[in-house]
């Protein structure tokens, strides 16, 4: 079986607004239109100015229910004074109508409040609307924030990068970066694929946590694996898991998918990067799909938590193989004279996938299954390569053996005459 047509599995890219509007005090107010999520517009309330809006459309008319995704963080404020900040759907129309208020419950937000956090919010209107408009609302208040973007996900046809990386977040709750004990330094190091670079998440009071979440271009399979490289220089990491300080937490838009990975994680395994090193590769497959992964530090009384992330990633599950004599499982091993009986295949397949069979270099076949040419005994073993529908990265290989014995020649007849 080959891989199925886009069609019947859709990709998706981000459509970013393509132009904006705004009214209040709102400045570098082009850096929230497109796709460059590093620079943002500010929008400001002070003691005498105390609303600033940002409408930002999207140039064609979205269907209703479609979701929108905000990246957002806070310059300054209060947290006992957050004042009342909104995003809603809007008609282009004259006096460009809301639709709906978008309640923001998130508890990631309390970060906002202190200006610690970067996060994306999401909303999806309930009628067709052109665009979003940002809203933050303080009498007698002086409260500052960003917008990076705001996007949709559209279906494309073109091939993508999958295991891409689109965007990282990163932040600081419940505030405790305005006492200055709290920090992720520079978070988009764990999403360079240079293990030379690092992000560093620091936390030095008994009180709090922080956090760092990475995104993916797409939505992983159920299967596949998160893999974090990473240093906790203080003491070992295994440690640090046991205590319970740290935890990682698949989402898909903005829903966990459970269980954390935690120390109890069913698959959960932790190697060092080389003999000797203070590096640690942390790998666990992930039950359900997942496009993003939020790293956390926990505050654990008498500890200092510095951990150091080299690279977080994605692993996709690998093939499944055997092979089959004649139809059936195959024995160990396999007689020369019925070589040409073999068959090798990967079950379960994904529907999604392109299945490559390689005899070393070289390709021999594609599809789930396929029967090698074997004219020669010995131990034989050929790779199979998965490839998902739309994407450029080849995502797994893994390996069957078929053991080949000769043909048994003739019997050995010794005649001995008897004296």
């Amino acid at each position: 079986m080959l891989a199925q047509s886009p069609s019947s599995c859709p990709r998706y890219v981000r459509h970013y607004a393509v132009s904006e509007s705004h009214v209040g005090l709102v400045t570098q107010e082009d850096d929230a239109v497109g796709g460059d999520l590093t620079n943002a517009s500010t929008l400001k309330i002070t003691l005498l100015s105390g609303t600033a809006k940002q409408w930002l459309d999207f140039g064609e008319k979205i269907p209703g229910g479609t979701r929108v995704y905000v990246k957002v963080s806070t310059l300054n404020g209060v947290l006992a004074l957050l004042p009342n900040f909104t995003i809603q759907g809007y008609v282009n129309s004259p006096g460009k109508p809301v639709i709906a208020e978008q309640k923001l419950e998130n508890p990631q937000l309390l970060g906002l409040a202190n200006g610690t956090a970067i996060l994306e919010l999401s909303l999806a209107p309930n009628q067709d609307f052109d665009g979003i408009v940002i809203t933050v609302n303080g009498v007698g208040l002086a409260f500052s924030m960003q917008v990076y973007a705001a996007y949709i996900l559209k279906e494309t046809t073109l091939p993508i990068a999958c295991e891409g990386v689109a965007d990282v977040l990163s932040g600081v709750l419940p505030g405790l970066n305005a006492l200055g004990l709290g920090e992720v330094a520079h978070p988009e190091r764990a999403a360079d694929n240079d293990l030379a670079t690092f992000a560093e998440m620091k936390l030095t009071l008994n009180i709090g946590s922080i956090f760092e979440t990475v995104i993916f271009n797409t939505p992983a399979m159920p299967g596949d694996s998160v893999r974090v490289v990473l240093e906790w220089p203080e003491g070992n990491l295994l440690d640090l898991l046991l205590l319970g300080g740290f935890s990682i937490q698949p989402h898909l838009g903005d829903v966990p998918v459970p269980p954390a990975i935690t120390n109890a994680a069913t698959g959960l395994q932790l190697r060092l990067l080389a003999p000797g090193s203070t590096i640690a590769i942390l790998t666990a497959p992930v039950s359900g799909s997942f496009d993003r992964v939020e790293i956390k530090l926990t505050a654990v009384a008498g500890l200092l938590l510095n951990l150091k992330l080299y690279e977080v990633s994605r692993l996709a599950k690998l093939p499944v193989t055997s092979f089959a004599l004649n139809g059936a499982p195959g024995p160990d091993p396999v007689c020369i004279t019925q070589a040409a009986g073999i068959s090798l295949s990967v079950a379960p397949a994904e529907g999604c996938a392109l299945y490559r069979w390689y005899n070393g270099t070289t390709l021999i076949g594609t599809g789930t299954t396929v029967s090698p040419s074997i004219t020669t005994a010995g131990l034989h073993t050929f790779n199979v390569e998965a490839q998902r529908t739309g994407c450029t990265n080849r995502e797994a290989h893994a390996q069957v053996s078929v053991n080949v014995i000769p043909k048994a020649g003739p019997p050995a007849v010794t005649i001995q005459n008897n004296p």
